[in-house]
């Protein structure tokens, strides 16, 4: 049996994770897992809410371990809940997966000719799955219905960590900034000019989290990632964190968004108030690397 300490992965050179939170109560947690000691294989972890009855083996795929345990991949990256909370989806190598809570029942996307496909998005209706992933040498952003039968390329330009909200419209990053645009495709409208990265939309569409690298001391040279949120159309910005701040993912009641803090070798999953304020703990610490979390609605989507 696996304990119950966690740690993530990091992904190199892949933007941070991104998505929505789609009205309703808020539900499960779904993350990426990783056992202290690196000998047993590691894979995507449910919990409640709080941190807490976690699963105690790796859901679905798994990959790393040493000696006879070794599973060679790929790993299971950056899941996300569907709309109703009743599958998961994550990105595996070069196609987009999906499973339902138990780990049981996974499907792979029929996709050729992606690699590093990464940040699954789900359409409010759950019928489409937005994507990041390299083609042709450059990463997009594309959408397919979830029979992996229609693939359609939603930027050329270059995207990623794309973020599907209930107004059907798209966030995504693209040259570590943050874009937004019609889910059909049109227009990108730049929202941010100092940096953005992992934009994720509050449960109504109406405002977006996302974390920019600042320098927290005048004269240092190291920036750190903290949490910032505007308004749908990138005004109102306000600064939600004053720390080590990467993963953002709002919950679906639209009180709290999720996160990642890193601080003296520990890492934590904290939240903090969508309008600012005191950070609270989720779950204890964990060493390692970078944890992505997700918050699941586990109530039916309203009508659009």
């Amino acid at each position: 049996m696996r304990p119950a300490l966690l740690t993530a992965l990091l992904v190199i050179g892949v933007a941070a994770p991104a998505h929505a939170a789609y009205p309703g109560g808020n539900g499960k947690l779904v993350f990426f897992q990783d056992e202290v000691g690196g000998v047993e294989p590691v894979g995507l972890a449910v919990s409640n809410s709080q941190g807490r009855d976690q699963s105690p083996n790796p859901l679905g795929p798994v990959c790393g371990g040493e000696g006879a345990e070794r599973a060679p991949g790929p790993c299971p990256r950056e899941p996300i809940w569907s709309p109703g909370g009743t599958l998961i989806a994550f990105g595996l190598g070069g196609t987009v997966a999906t499973m339902k809570p138990d780990g049981s029942d996974v499907q792979r996307l029929p996709l050729t000719g992606f690699a590093r496909v990464t940040s699954p998005a789900w359409s409010p209706d759950g019928a489409r799955i937005a994507f990041s992933a390299v083609r042709g040498g450059t990463r997009n952003v594309y959408v397919t219905d979830t029979a992996g039968s229609a693939v359609i390329a939603l930027t050329r330009a270059g995207g990623g960590s794309p973020a599907w909200s209930t107004r059907n419209e798209i966030a995504f990053t693209r040259r570590n900034d943050v874009f937004r645009m019609p889910a059909s495709g049109g227009r990108a409208r730049r929202l941010t000019a100092r940096g953005g990265l992992a934009p994720t939309w509050s449960p109504g569409g109406n405002a977006i989290a996302f974390v920019r690298k600042v320098r927290l001391k005048r004269k240092s040279k190291r920036r750190t990632p903290v949490l910032y949120r505007f308004n749908r159309t990138g005004t109102g910005l306000k600064r939600l964190t004053g720390g080590w701040s990467e993963d953002p993912s709002w919950t679906p009641n639209g009180n709290s968004v999720l996160f990642t803090n890193f601080d003296s070798f520990n890492l934590t999953i904290r939240a903090v108030p969508a309008g600012g304020g005191k950070t609270r703990q989720i779950t204890a610490g964990l060493e390692g690397r970078r944890v992505a979390v997700r918050s699941a609605d586990q109530q039916p989507v309203p009508n659009q």
